[in-house]
């Protein structure tokens, strides 16, 4: 470690890497996460999409059986689309566990977080300048 009596400040090069970090959050970290996001709210609307039309599946599959008790063929059409729509619950609710309910607000929660830091930095660095 070096003693503090060796220790140079140099100002301008604090506020130069402090204005290259505010930048990369600018062009990086604030893209990244909006993409991300994005692509997390699409894949949730299409497992949403996905559990609609499995849900359509059992409730037709469903009354068909109901209209022919003793049509093994629905009995096996209805207990195949009921497993579909398991397979399809167990997808979302994984989903969730890893990305949580509230993606977008999280999202734009950190969004917000990264624009608020730059800020509060922006002051500082101006006045050092």
């Amino acid at each position: 470690m070096v003693p503090p009596s060796d220790l140079v400040f140099d100002g301008k090069a604090c506020v130069a890497a402090r204005g290259a970090v505010q930048d990369w959050f600018k062009d990086t970290a604030i893209p990244l996460t909006e993409k991300l996001r994005d692509e997390a709210l699409r894949k949730r609307d299409e497992l949403l999409e996905k559990l609609k039309d499995a849900q359509d599946k059992v409730r037709d599959a469903k009354e068909k059986r109901d209209a022919n008790p003793d049509d093994s063929s629905l009995r096996d059409a209805w207990e195949e689309a009921q497993k579909e729509l398991r397979e399809v619950e167990q997808q979302l609710e994984d989903f969730n566990k890893e990305y949580g309910k509230d993606i977008e607000y999280n999202a734009n929660r950190l969004i917000k977080q990264y624009e608020d830091e730059r800020s509060r930095h922006d002051d500082p660095s101006e006045q050092a300048k």
